[in-house]
């Protein structure tokens, strides 16, 4: 918005979705007193609820908890999240966060069912579907030394994908290729890239076979719009 990415405020969000946007990715921090809001910065884990929710957001933009996230995707009917939790290697922060998200749907399917259930490492992934029946799930590939020796190889990681209903990967633009793009397609398994901000860029990584993008600024064309 303006400009400015990351913010994760309802202005941007709310603008995005106006331009067309129906997946967002959403940042999650802890506050220092045990609440969650939506942030990038790592700082406001050094901040109370109180201090993140009264500053506003670059100076003017609403800032958000789990209860406004809701109330967003309530008022805009196609609004999916993918909530990007930066406590990810800790399953209870995890959970927790899960379920306060869910719990704020106050059963309602017709919101539950776009909580996109968003995973770095299968362990996580594993612990929270115990408690948690997503109807989207996603699966981060990392291949650095911080991922689990259990889908290390593109091989083991399509297998673990097929294996536990995981019908949409993410992949950095370095990790991304083609022939990657095409062994991922032909297990019929999505492939999403990130972050590409600039739309020839885009354009060709669409021609070498991925299925979607992940963008701070590219919005769809008038006619592609929903």
């Amino acid at each position: 918005i303006d400009g400015k990415s990351y913010s994760n405020s309802y202005e941007s969000l709310d603008l995005a979705y106006r331009n067309g946007i129906r997946i967002f990715e959403v940042d999650i921090y802890t506050t220092v007193d045990g609440y969650y809001v939506l942030s990038h910065d790592a700082l406001v884990s050094t901040m109370t609820y109180e201090q993140f929710m009264s500053k506003k957001v670059y100076g003017k933009y609403t800032p958000m908890d789990l209860s406004d996230l809701i109330d967003f995707m309530k008022s805009h009917k196609y609004a999916y999240i993918i909530p990007d939790i930066k406590q990810y290697n800790k399953g209870d922060v995890l959970l927790s966060i899960y379920q306060e998200l869910f719990n704020y749907t106050g059963g309602n399917k017709n919101v539950s069912n776009r909580i996109i259930g968003t995973f770095k490492r299968v362990d996580m992934l594993e612990y929270v579907s115990k408690y948690v029946d997503f109807d989207i799930k996603i699966l981060y590939y990392r291949n650095t030394v911080k991922q689990e020796q259990v889908i290390n190889t593109y091989e083991k990681f399509v297998e673990y994908c097929l294996k536990n209903d995981i019908h949409n990967v993410v992949l950095s633009t370095l990790q991304f290729s083609a022939n990657t793009a095409n062994k991922l397609n032909n297990k019929k398994l999505n492939v999403i890239v990130y972050t590409i901000d600039n739309k020839s860029v885009f354009e060709q990584y669409i021609f070498r076979g991925a299925d979607g993008i992940m963008t701070n600024f590219l919005v769809p064309q008038k006619e592609e719009r929903i």
